[in-house]
């Protein structure tokens, strides 16, 4: 199986110098020249801003921090966010869990059963809500990194070869 394309600059082995300028000219064409920023409701957020920050800085360390990702990074960032709102929830539903095991004794059977129930059905709603989450983060996440490939795979790799009327080939 033939290894994925990598950016020019990253590139090893020998290439022409007329190969080296095509893939700069044709990788500098998929991009848009505008930063990458960051959304207010993404700033106003302290993990969500933490994680855009974090990502941001990677992306610049590869050139990838193009304003053609801003809405992907922005909602991942975000949906990262309610990610990490639904671990607290889920936590502080599993203490109740447990302070409600410790009272059991001193309640009445039906009203102990009804809160176990209730708390039960909120543990399982939010553990759904954070499982569908999730599933967006990995989608984004693969999204994200064929489309970082698709852009690759766009590049030319080759020059064309071409001969004079000498015979001679350039490139």
């Amino acid at each position: 199986m033939a290894r994925p394309p990598v950016p020019i600059s990253m590139a090893k082995g020998h290439r022409t110098i007329a190969e080296k300028k095509a893939r700069m000219r044709n990788e500098a064409d998929l991009i848009t020249g505008s930063a990458l920023q960051e959304w207010p409701e993404v700033y106003r957020n302290k993990i969500a801003h933490t994680r855009f920050v974090k990502t941001k800085n990677l992306l610049a360390s590869i050139g990838k921090d193009d304003a053609m990702m801003e809405p992907v990074i922005n909602r991942y960032c975000l949906i990262l966010a309610e990610c990490y709102e639904c671990e607290v929830e889920d936590k502080r539903l599993h203490d109740m869990a447990e302070k409600l095991e410790e009272r059991e004794v001193d309640m009445d059977f039906t009203d102990y059963i009804k809160s176990a129930i209730a708390i039960t059905k909120a543990i399982g709603a939010n553990q759904s809500g954070l499982q569908t989450k999730r599933k967006m983060l990995l989608d984004i996440e693969k999204e994200s990194g064929m489309t970082l490939m698709s852009q690759l795979k766009t590049t030319t790799k080759k020059t064309k070869v071409e001969k004079d009327d000498s015979g001679a080939m350039f490139g």
